[in-house]
């Protein structure tokens, strides 16, 4: 009878303890897979993170090139708009320039040359009006490259010349 009943504990132990180990093993396999599970879906939403961050580099990448495009039309009209003020203030200094008896007939300025041709009473407003183009900021080199006295349309005697000029 010793023998049988040890025979059935020691089944009863070898069954129950497979069991437990069973029942244990499948608890792990569980918690693993929990486990396995979670490492999925953070890797999912790492993936996610990963493609929007790329998204974004690229859309940073199109910010840069578009800023230096900008960048570029932005020095590009700042410089337009200081050579139109420049434009603008020699225009002005030109016309505080020229003394009440001279009178132009034509004037071309440029981004280097400055040329005018008029008549005046007689050559000391000419030589007047040179000395004051002289004195602006914008001119430089100026030369009396013609002159001439001839009777304007009511008879009276003027002085025609031509003017040249460098612009600074």
């Amino acid at each position: 009878e010793w023998p049988i009943r040890s025979l059935v504990i020691a089944l009863v132990a070898v069954y129950g303890s497979q069991f437990f180990f069973e029942n244990e093993k499948a608890s792990a396999l569980a918690e693993l897979d929990a486990q396995v599970e979670k490492l999925r879906m953070a890797q999912q939403e790492l993936q996610t993170r990963l493609a929007e961050k790329a998204s974004l580099e690229e859309r940073l990448k199109e910010f840069a090139a578009n800023e230096s495009l900008v960048k570029t039309k932005l020095d590009t009209i700042t410089q337009r708009m200081e050579g139109r003020q420049a434009g603008v203030l020699a225009l002005r200094s030109l016309s505080s320039s020229i003394p009440a008896e001279v009178w132009l007939q034509s004037l071309s300025l440029t981004e280097t040359a400055f040329e005018a041709s008029g008549q005046s009473l007689d050559y000391s407003q000419v030589s007047d009006f040179m000395k004051r183009l002289g004195e602006t900021d914008f001119l430089t080199d100026i030369n009396l490259d013609g002159s001439s006295q001839a009777n304007d349309d009511k008879g009276q005697r003027v002085a025609s010349f031509k003017l040249t000029a460098k612009r600074k």
